[in-house]
């Protein structure tokens, strides 16, 4: 009787202890996935820097066509300042773009996170009887 009462006390600590570790795991797989999440955001805030730069490239291409395009002073006056304008904004979005390729090194960590969560996720299955 007594060890009866002994192994229940052993097969509810190892339960104990499998919750435990089934709970710390599903922990670490869901910071895991908040890291991806938010590499991910990173990513496509790099991108769209990117595609503003490229608009604005190019906008300072047809305002230098426009400018050599039109007669008249005032003219010509006009699409300088507006010129001016883009060409002082070109700085900081080349600024910004440089900035978030540094976040380019968080992509790598990606798939390294991302085979984490699924080792995580295989020694969660091994661990946990059916």
């Amino acid at each position: 009787m007594r060890t009866r009462v002994i192994a229940l006390n052993l097969q509810q600590e190892f339960r104990n202890l499998i919750n435990q570790l089934k709970h710390d795991y599903e922990n670490r797989i869901k910071e895991l996935l908040v890291q991806i999440n938010s590499t991910k955001i990173s990513c496509a805030h790099r991108n769209h820097v990117e595609a503003l730069a490229k608009r604005l490239d190019q906008r300072i291409r047809d305002t230098r066509f426009r400018r050599l395009s039109y007669d008249g002073t005032w003219r010509e006056n006009d699409l300088n300042r507006k010129l001016q304008s883009i060409e002082k904004k070109l700085p900081i979005s080349r600024i910004k773009l440089a900035e978030n390729k540094k976040d380019l090194s968080s992509n790598r960590h990606v798939e390294t996170l991302k085979q984490k969560v699924m080792k995580l996720q295989k020694e969660n299955e091994i661990r946990i009887p059916a």
